[in-house]
């Protein structure tokens, strides 16, 4: 009689592929709660830019206007004055103020453009069709970056700290010639 031939499978075949199979089942859960706190992030970002945006708004306004007028005072002021050192000493807080509002909205655009890069990066045969839809749905929120407003007029970035400085120069030259000719 022929015996019926079974497949050789060992326990560490056997242990390997419940491993694998487990890795697999955690590695979807991990990508579907992923999906709700970079849902969540989006949301927590819109409703952050949403409160302070009028606030932030009347800093960079306010923020301009006194970068115009010390500049415009130290001007007048004797070099290495106590007056000088003082008035450039706020000077330059105002500019640090101003640029960590700048630099860390133009760092939050940047790393919400980058999730759409690493979901496209990933390995994805061997997910679920429930994980792969969650993916496309993360890459699809992420191609509108996160990006802070000053009053729905200004984007909050490392550009827009560039214009502040330009046109608080702009103003300082603008009040330096009416000084001249008055």
């Amino acid at each position: 009689m022929h015996k019926a031939s079974r497949p050789n499978i060992s326990v560490n075949n056997t242990i390997s592929i419940f491993l694998l199979f487990f890795h697999i089942e955690l590695h979807e859960q991990h990508v579907e709660n992923h999906y709700f706190k970079v849902h969540l992030n989006f949301r927590f970002a819109d409703s952050l830019n949403d409160i302070f945006s009028n606030v932030v708004f009347l800093q960079f306004a306010l923020s301009s206007l006194i970068l115009c007028v010390s500049a415009y005072e130290t001007s007048a002021m004797k070099l290495f004055s106590p007056e000088f050192a003082a008035l450039m000493l706020y000077l330059c807080c105002m500019l640090v103020q101003i640029f960590i509002y700048c630099f860390y909205g133009g760092e939050l655009t940047l790393q919400s453009v980058d999730i759409c890069d690493a979901v496209y990066r990933m390995d994805q045969s061997s997910l679920s069709i429930k994980t792969k839809k969650s993916l496309v749905m993360i890459m699809m929120r992420a191609l509108r970056p996160i990006t802070f407003s000053c009053g729905n007029v200004i984007t909050v970035s490392l550009d827009s700290f560039n214009r502040l400085i330009k046109l608080s120069y702009s103003v300082y030259n603008v009040l330096q010639q009416r000084s001249e000719t008055a």
